[in-house]
């Protein structure tokens, strides 16, 4: 992997730019590679679809080692009448999460964005008719700035169908459909005002034979992170609050704060008991242990870094640390925006801090 980790180069496009191909399983369970995915599975579909409930399944990425293709977990709940889909990954996938989510349900009434980043909104326009729910906060960002999610998709669908994986030839050929009409589609498309719903700290969503409950607990890893709770069947999804055997990425321009991510997995870990069903952002899917991991990392993160500011360590060299209990976590090349934006929250003196930029916005 490229060894320019400077704050202005770690765009969106930057990133995932100098990333491809990188030994670094993004978004996947497990972290396996692509020979180990293609080995475990058989059948054709390009996602990894996993039910984690009656009527629920959860579309996991399984492209190994290429961060040209990324992707968020993405949730669906099933239903004749109109089904509901929590995230859409990013563009060059919107297509294919679509056609791969028709086997369980043949409409999508309703897509829910946890957050804005690419890879969890940027198959928006491909549900061109679905109404959407969002924070308010997303939907601002998503009109400001949406256009950018379909950055580099020729480069991405050549990665695409470089991909040795089942599937990745139908997804290439979904991506190219989408490419070709770049031209119609409208700079609003990401959150359009006639069709987007938002949110604020609580609301309820009744569909598919569900009443889920959609929380926001402030800024944690944006400011527009939305966590979806199904009571009845116990289950959380947790959008990128929950990074499961990852390094989380620490969005400052999109709001992230440690202090407030910890707010949220606090308040998260109160809907759950010893039996929920967990979904994060990315990682496999499991239990509430992997909130108290997580917010077992952010402490230990937290005080590391104020001891290096004690100690008057520069925030360059902060930026370069980390912890060794965590050196088989995927996803090191977030670490110094980690640790950089943590040091930023705590020094007496921000002279040396320069401007974040947003890898999703």
């Amino acid at each position: 992997m490229n060894s320019d980790l400077s704050r202005e180069g770690f765009s969106r496009r930057g990133f995932l730019a100098r990333s491809a191909g990188a030994a670094v399983a993004f978004g996947l369970a497990g972290g396996l590679t692509r020979r180990a995915w293609a080995g475990r599975r058989a059948d054709t579909t390009f996602f990894e679809w996993k039910e984690i409930s009656k009527g629920v399944h959860v579309a996991l990425n399984r492209t190994g080692d290429n961060l040209s293709l990324a992707g968020g977990n993405s949730t669906l709940y099933a239903d004749p009448a109109g089904a509901l889909l929590i995230d859409a990954k990013q563009a060059i996938f919107g297509n294919t999460l679509k056609r791969e989510a028709a086997a369980y349900s043949p409409k999508i009434a309703r897509l829910v964005n946890t957050h804005h980043h690419f890879d969890h909104s940027g198959g928006n326009p491909c549900f061109d008719a679905t109404p959407l729910t969002m924070h308010a906060n997303c939907q601002k960002r998503l009109l400001e700035s949406g256009q950018s999610n379909v950055a580099q998709m020729d480069t991405k669908i050549a990665a695409l169908k470089a991909a040795d994986l089942p599937g990745a030839q139908d997804a290439a050929a979904d991506a190219t459909k989408l490419f070709e009409n770049l031209a119609n589609i409208h700079a609003d498309a990401w959150a359009p005002k006639d069709r987007t719903t938002t949110t604020g700290e609580t609301s309820t969503l009744k569909i598919a034979g569900r009443t889920l409950t959609l929380h926001h607990f402030g800024p944690g890893h944006t400011d527009n992170d939305v966590i979806i709770h199904d009571a009845d069947a116990n289950i959380v999804i947790g959008g990128d609050v929950i990074f499961n055997g990852l390094h989380p990425y620490f969005d400052v321009a999109g709001g992230a704060n440690s202090t407030s991510w910890l707010h949220s997995l606090a308040e998260i870990r109160k809907l759950c008991n010893d039996k929920t069903i967990v979904v994060p952002g990315h990682g496999p899917v499991g239990d509430v242990a992997m909130i108290d991991r997580l917010t077992e990392y952010f402490n230990k993160t937290v005080a590391a870094v104020k001891d290096a500011i004690k100690a008057g360590k520069p925030r360059d060299e902060v930026a370069k640390m980390s912890l060794p209990e965590y050196k088989d976590y995927i996803l090191a090349a977030a670490l110094p925006y980690l640790w950089g934006g943590i040091y930023d929250e705590y020094a007496s003196t921000k002279k040396d801090a320069k401007p974040g930029t947003s890898y999703g916005s």
